[in-house]
């Protein structure tokens, strides 16, 4: 059995912490330089799909690395790859030859490099942290994202005004360069090979393989994995819709980022509660009551009017994602062998991910050509007494909509008993490091 070692977990999340808010200030920072030069919002975009394309294309094969070798090498190789490019686009702007390709080429690489780093953290944590402690590692993780978010946005500000776009890059650099020296000084413990592992042992394709026949044998997993994407399909978005929508009924951009940021702080609340409280002895107790609860908050989203209930309602429809997210993470941490975690985990991410373009090509066309003209209309009658008849109906109308499905697809998944016992019925597994020569089994 591994030893586990809650101080070296503590010193990884801290340095990704501290390299996510530099990545985060980065993006800011080139954000805002780019709308200021160019007035167009068209690169920003364009800078996200780059971004976004690497982990729908590669994502499994990803995985497949962070169980094939040494995770902690793979963190270090990520961070380190991840540091090229913003040297290169800090050399660019100070001799003033930044062009726009360099950002997109910049995006997509260190995107790429990216892959392995999430599987390969997720699954240390099950090398790292006794399952009693794992909510609240999964939690710190969860809540440290999210905290960069926030800090990025104001941190990034001032450093701007102070240092300019290229000082605010090479800040970020800083920060990979203490990424890699610190995890190369702490010791992260291999997994010992599991028969499961074993038994799809070969080349990369059938190792991918075979992290989906695993999923295949434990339907309770392979269902909430489904549910997750349908999740993403729902709420994507109706988050892009949030600035529309929240500026067509008050009006006013200051009480607009009020409002963004008292949700955000939702987010964080929900990751903080669950470092505090473990939540239910059985898991998915919390994970999809929470989620159920955050569908009926999506719901009164888009029926309230006045910024008091849209912040109130705001807060509570974010507050079950970072909760949720953290408590199945240490699900499957202990229902996946420790050696497959890198496949099985980013196979899942992949195919939430495959679910968001889709919602965005949805969301837009139908509110704007169909929703939004029906509102006050000869057959807007039924949905008035919902949503109203004023400039945001229609959104309303599409986020309740959105709602009232999630909330449907919630209780059906909670209503089945193979993911309602998942817990009960299948085995946990006791990772077992590299060095020892005892085969892992499974574990009631």
């Amino acid at each position: 059995m591994t030893s586990y070692n809650m101080r070296t977990f503590y010193i990884l999340a801290l340095t990704q912490v501290f390299s996510m808010v530099g990545s985060a200030m980065t993006s800011f920072a080139i954000g805002v330089w780019v709308y200021t030069e160019t007035g167009n919002a068209t690169p920003i975009v364009l800078t996200a799909f780059f971004t976004w394309l690497p982990p729908v294309i590669f994502n499994s094969f990803a995985g497949v690395l962070a169980d094939r070798f040494s995770r902690k090498k793979l963190i270090i190789l990520s961070d380190a790859a991840q540091a090229i490019p913003t040297l290169l686009l800090a050399l660019a702007f100070l001799t003033n030859r930044f062009e726009l390709w360099q950002l997109y080429t910049a995006a997509f690489v260190q995107s790429l490099f990216g892959l392995v780093q999430g599987p390969s953290i997720s699954a240390s944590v099950t090398m790292l942290v006794p399952d009693a402690q794992r909510n609240r590692a999964n939690a710190i993780l969860a809540v440290s994202n999210s905290a960069a978010g926030l800090l990025a946005p104001l941190v990034g500000g001032a450093l701007y005004a102070l240092i300019d776009v290229a000082g605010v890059i090479f800040v970020d650099l800083m920060t990979f360069i203490t990424a890699v020296i610190v995890i190369s000084l702490i010791h992260i413990p291999q997994p010992q090979q599991t028969d499961e592992s074993a038994a799809v042992r070969g080349s990369v394709w059938q190792e991918m393989r075979g992290g989906l026949q695993f999923l295949l044998n434990r339907r309770g997993i392979l269902y909430l994995a489904f549910y997750f994407t349908f999740l993403n399909f729902i709420t994507n978005g109706v988050f892009v819709l949030r600035t529309p929508y929240i500026l067509s009924l008050v009006g006013d951009e200051k009480l607009l980022g009020i409002l963004l940021t008292i949700a955000s702080i939702g987010l964080v609340s929900g990751g903080l509660i669950t470092i505090v409280w473990q939540g239910t002895e059985r898991r998915i107790h919390t994970i999809l009551p929470a989620l159920a609860l955050g569908a009926v908050a999506l719901i009164l989203f888009g029926m309230v009017r006045t910024p008091l209930a849209l912040g109130i309602v705001g807060f509570v429809m974010m507050l079950p994602y970072k909760m949720s997210n953290a408590l199945l993470s240490t699900v499957m941490q202990a229902k996946v062998p420790p050696d497959m975690q890198g496949r099985v985990f980013s196979f899942t991410s992949q195919l939430s991910l495959f679910a968001m373009p889709i919602t965005y090509l949805v969301t837009g066309p139908l509110v704007d050509n169909f929703l939004e003209p029906a509102v006050g209309g000869p057959h807007w009658h039924w949905a008035e007494p919902i949503v109203g008849n004023m400039p945001g109906a229609g959104m309303g109308l599409y986020i309740v909509a959105c709602g009232a499905i999630w909330l449907v697809g919630t209780l059906f998944v909670y209503a089945l008993p193979v993911v309602r016992h998942m817990e009960r019925d299948l085995p946990n597994y006791q990772p077992m490091v590299v060095e020892t020569a005892v085969t892992p089994q499974p574990a009631a």
